[in-house]
């Protein structure tokens, strides 16, 4: 029983620390125009902020495709292609 007591305070512990991360990153969003103005009820502080902050002005972009295309090289990831209707039609690179 021990075990589950002692797991249980690192699980609050991780929690406090957490709660800590994220008044920070609340309080970078707070000071980003870009940020801000992602934020929607679909779009929470800390998604606004992941996607602003590999980006230094996002005027410097012409499209979002060229943005997504930053994005994707930037977290090295897999993201897929949505053409104008919506429909998803193949993997970006």
């Amino acid at each position: 029983m021990w075990r589950v007591d002692a797991r249980l305070r690192h699980i609050d512990c991780l929690d406090e620390r957490v709660d800590r991360v994220e008044a920070v990153i609340g309080r970078e969003a707070l000071e980003s125009r870009d940020a801000q103005r992602l934020m929607t009820p679909q779009v929470s502080i800390i998604t606004a902020v992941t996607f602003t902050a590999p980006i230094d002005d996002i005027n410097g972009f012409g499209s979002a495709l060229q943005l997504g295309g930053y994005l994707v090289s930037a977290f090295n990831c897999e993201l897929p292609l949505i053409d104008r209707w919506g429909l998803r039609s193949r993997l970006i690179r």
